[in-house]
């Protein structure tokens, strides 16, 4: 079995090259022009963006195949108090550029969403904030035009007492995340500008002719080990 290695977001070789400049919600409130805070929002999201191009051609260079993207690529783009904010539309390019490098390039993504999104919780208000989350991450991946075969890697969390229900708990939970969030018609669409018309499963080989969104294709982990 061939084992190949890669690296998490950051690379010591590499000089101002950070994938995870952000601001936090407390300086975005100081800032008096609100749309002028929103645009700064969007510049280090789109620099963020670079740099993640400037790690892939670090790892296509130095022959490495596997590359996680940070969870941090867009500021706030989850927080409530931004909930009118709309930064996929602003960064649709953007995405698609390096959607359209991963793909050249043949390196393996992934996403890991932070600790705090967990499926197995009993509260539902982290439930809500998890699918929330994770949406976020599938909707990044559509941006780029991947399919299936880019991965969020999830935390499923502790059994919370009852060890038998946690599975089904956890799998019922991601299934609600892939029905949540917006039409399908709406990922294809945007699917389909990036390939020209061609789906992304058809673009990359065993398409889907239903059209279906990119699924929140997850390995589940738990205590550090991937299930």
């Amino acid at each position: 079995m061939l084992v190949r290695f890669g690296f998490v977001a950051m690379s010591v070789l590499l000089e101002n090259a950070s994938p995870s400049r952000t601001m936090t919600y407390t300086n975005f409130s100081k800032l008096p022009d609100r749309e002028g805070a929103l645009l700064r929002l969007a510049r280090i999201a789109q620099e963020n963006l670079q740099h993640t191009q400037r790690l892939l051609s670090h790892c296509k260079y130095s022959d490495i195949h596997l590359y996680r993207l940070t969870s941090k690529l867009v500021p706030l783009a989850t927080h409530d108090a931004l909930a009118d904010w709309d930064p996929y539309a602003i960064l649709a390019d953007d995405f698609a550029a390096l959607g359209a490098y991963i793909r050249e390039t043949g390196i393996r993504v992934s996403f890991h969403p932070d600790h705090f999104t967990v499926f197995s919780t009993p509260r539902p208000e982290v439930l809500r904030n998890s699918i929330k989350d994770l949406n976020h991450h599938v909707r990044m991946f559509e941006l780029m035009g991947l399919d299936e075969r880019s991965t969020c890697n999830v935390h499923v969390g502790g059994t919370y007492g009852d060890k038998g229900g946690g599975r089904p708990a956890v799998s019922g939970a991601i299934r609600r995340a892939g029905a949540e969030d917006r039409p399908q018609d709406d990922a294809r669409e945007r699917r389909q500008d990036v390939y020209g018309g061609r789906d992304a499963r058809d673009q990359r080989g065993g398409g889907r002719p239903d059209g279906a969104r990119h699924s929140p294709s997850c390995g589940q982990q738990s205590g550090g080990h991937r299930a």
